[in-house]
């Protein structure tokens, strides 16, 4: 046989020596703990693909409903301090929490973000997450994340109890094959239907899309075993909504019937659908799903208005315009009266490139203002304002302050402060660099947002990608 040429034998050693570096410095990388402080500005430990999934159509297909900016983060807030979660570009799930200072000067008051911490890391240690984080504070004392697993697409939960020394718990895993984010709401302490008491307590429900049916599954916390119906039932969810989604649904809960209201869009002809839930016994879901028209992308998105007597509806049409209508819950209350009332779809104009976030506030005696906020195809956060029976005229433009770009869907939320204020409103967004930026404001008079919060940079390495669906 041929004798081996010199340099291909220093070639190999060559290559042999790089690939032992390399293996000592990745043995030598930390992994965080759950619970424990880590750097949430440090690079990811693991290779990430930087390309955004909302827009990647060779990643998810080239579906309508992936070529729009999904929801990435999730905001609580428990007892005046504020959490933010998301999915780091490790593919990990991290929150920072804090407090929100507010200081009066004249007759305005300027609110600023505390922070208690840097970056967290809620290390899971079966797998690492495929999707965006979903969370819920319930129960004056616990407060929950959700998000879908890597491996199996299992939805794994861990819970912030302040009984429990301030800490989240481990996760742990709930099942399902998940094809979205957790949806979530919260059926209030003595939800009631007629003279029957459903839940005595708060109650958490979630409800997913299954990824291989693509139908609606609903998961509940049992407030007498102190677990999930899925950790009874083997990882098993609810599956009495048969029928394919091509959204992650939009749930509102209430206290009376209508306990459910649940909005999703129809896999395949992408329209708005509606089904509601009335408390047993008398009840159960509406006969039919009520067909709202329209072609969307992206997710639903609704908010109460009156007391949960009525509710907005907010969507993203296929020629990027976002559409809304208002729908009377009075008037749902008995079965078989859908066809009585058919809201018609209201274009609010603009050009978008992500779903809407939307936010309710009391500004007024029995004044209620519904703020609507999405980004644009431009880039640039646009809002626009619901009050006193119409909405505003033109979409205005939020700056987040020179050469700051927006990445990711915003999200708009309203927390209590420090001293019981119902009325504080707080927006985030994640910038080009991957980082969270913050702002919190007094909710006033004014229906414009344009001169009001003060942003922050709160860091972070965080991931604009949702999940394909």
């Amino acid at each position: 046989s041929r004798p081996k040429r010199w340099w291909t034998f220093a070639a190999t050693v060559a290559m042999l020596v790089v690939i032992l570096a390399v293996s000592l410095s990745l043995a030598l990388v930390p992994r965080a703990r759950s619970g424990s402080q880590s750097p949430g500005d440090a690079q990811p430990t693991t290779p990430v693909n930087t390309t955004d999934a909302a827009l990647d159509t060779t990643t998810c297909d080239n579906k309508p409903h992936n070529l729009i900016r999904r929801q990435v983060l999730a905001i609580a807030a428990m007892q005046s301090t504020v959490f933010i979660f998301g999915r780091g570009r490790d593919s990990n799930i991290w929150y920072r929490s804090g407090s929100i200072s507010e200081v009066s000067t004249g007759n305005s008051i300027t609110s600023t973000a505390s922070w208690n911490n840097s970056w967290i890391q809620l290390t899971n240690n079966e797998s690492t997450f495929s999707g965006p984080p979903s969370a819920v504070s319930w129960q004056n004392s616990k407060l929950s994340v959700f998000a879908p697993q890597t491996h199996l697409s299992n939805i794994s939960t861990a819970i912030y109890t302040l009984t429990a020394g301030n800490r989240f718990s481990d996760w742990s895993n709930l099942g399902a094959a998940a094809g979205s984010p957790v949806a979530l709401c919260t059926l209030p302490a003595g939800a009631t239907s007629g003279n029957f008491v459903v839940t005595p307590v708060d109650r958490i429900d979630q409800w997913i899309v299954d990824s291989s049916a693509l139908d609606i599954r609903h998961n509940v916390w049992d407030q007498s075993t102190g677990e999930f119906y899925s950790q009874r039932h083997s990882g098993e969810w609810m599956n009495d909504l048969l029928r394919p989604s091509a959204s992650m649904p939009a749930l509102l809960c209430h206290k009376q019937d209508p306990l459910h209201i649940l909005l999703m869009y129809e896999n395949g002809t992408d329209g708005l659908l509606l089904r509601y839930y009335l408390g047993q016994p008398t009840g159960g879901w509406s006969p039919a799903w009520v067909d709202l028209g329209g072609t969307f992308r992206g997710d639903p998105v609704a908010v109460d208005v009156e007391g949960g007597s009525a509710f907005h509806f907010f969507g993203i049409g296929a020629d990027g315009q976002m559409y809304t209508f208002k729908w009377s819950n009075n008037t749902r209350v008995k079965k078989g009266d859908d066809a009585a009332y058919q809201p018609q779809l209201v274009s609010l104009g603009g050009n978008f490139s992500s779903v809407p976030s939307a936010v309710v506030s009391q500004v007024g005696n029995d004044v209620e203002q519904v703020d609507v906020v999405a980004r644009g195809a431009d880039g640039v956060i646009k809002h626009k304002a619901f009050r006193h029976g119409s909405w505003g005229q033109e979409w205005e433009d939020l700056d987040l302050g020179e050469g700051v770009e927006v990445s990711s869907a915003p999200l708009v939320s309203r927390y209590t402060d420090p001293v019981g204020n119902v009325n504080r409103t707080a927006l985030a967004v994640i910038d080009g660099d991957n980082r969270l930026r913050f702002a919190s404001w007094v909710t006033s008079s004014s229906p414009s947002w344009r001169e009001l919060g003060n942003w922050t940079d709160a860091g972070g390495n965080l991931t604009a990608q949702s999940m394909c669906m």
